[in-house]
């Protein structure tokens, strides 16, 4: 039986290449290790999700799950 992370982080990729490495390493350089971070690519057109890969390469505390893009979503509609 494993054991269930503390906490969960959900990043949102999409359109992000410039910005995903270094919000992971951000993550990964915490003191706090008891995490899992669920990365969602909705659908991205830029590299973010080939830059992520590289970054989480050897840390299994980090997921990404891909989905087709999902648009936008309107309110009180």
């Amino acid at each position: 039986m494993s054991k269930l992370p503390r906490i969960s982080v959900i990043i949102p990729v999409y359109g992000v290449e410039v910005y995903i490495t270094k919000c992971i390493e951000s993550i990964k350089a915490q003191t706090f290790i008891d995490f899992e971070v669920l990365l969602i690519n909705d659908g991205t057109k830029d590299r973010s999700v080939e830059f992520a890969e590289q970054a989480i390469a050897d840390d299994e505390r980090f997921i990404i799950i891909h989905k087709e893009n999902g648009g936008k979503v309107l309110h009180g509609t």
